[in-house]
C-alpha cells in the first residue's frame, strides 16, 4: 500500500515538473499555481512548528511531561539512583530557561535569545537520552 501511494505521489510530481517545463501556457501556469501552493503550505507549516515550539516552553507545557516523569523517578529508589544526575541536570536547565525568560518578561538588557534557544536545544537533548536510558 505505501508502495502505491509512493508511486502515485511521484507521478503526480513528474507530470506537474514536465507541464512546468514542457507544458502549454495554461499548464505551466496551472503548475506554478500547485508550487507556490506547496511552498506557501511549507511556510504555514514551519510557521506553526515555531509558534507551538515557543508556546511549548514559554507555557510551560513541557513542564506537563517532564515533572510527572521526574516525580517517577525521585519516587523509585532505583530509579532515583541510577538517574539523579540526569534529573538534576534537567531540573538545572529548567531553572535556567525560567530565568532567561524572566529576563525576557521583564525586557532586561541582559535577556540573550541565542542563550534561551542553547538552553532549549540542551534540554530536549538531555530529555531525549533520558527517555532512551528509560526505554532500555
Amino acid at each position: 500500500m505505501g508502495r502505491l501511494v509512493s508511486l502515485g505521489l511521484m507521478l503526480l510530481v513528474g507530470v506537474l515538473v514536465y507541464n512546468y517545463f514542457l507544458g502549454d501556457v495554461a499548464e505551466q501556469q496551472k503548475s506554478k499555481e500547485v508550487f507556490q501552493t506547496a511552498k506557501d503550505l511549507g511556510k504555514s507549516i514551519k510557521e506553526l512548528y515555531k509558534a507551538e515550539e515557543q508556546s511549548y516552553y514559554d507555557d510551560g507545557k513541557y513542564r506537563n511531561i517532564i515533572d510527572p516523569i521526574k516525580n517517577v523517578i525521585r519516587g523509585d529508589k532505583d530509579l532515583n539512583e541510577k538517574y539523579r544526575p540526569q534529573v538534576d541536570e534537567i531540573d538545572e536547565l529548567q531553572n535556567k530557561i525560567g530565568d532567561e525568560q524572566s529576563l525576557k518578561e521583564r525586557n532586561s538588557p541582559s535577556y540573550d535569545v541565542e542563550k534561551e534557544k542553547l538552553l532549549k536545544r540542551l534540554l530536549d537533548q538531555k530529555l531525549k537520552e533520558l527517555s532512551e536510558d528509560l526505554d532500555e
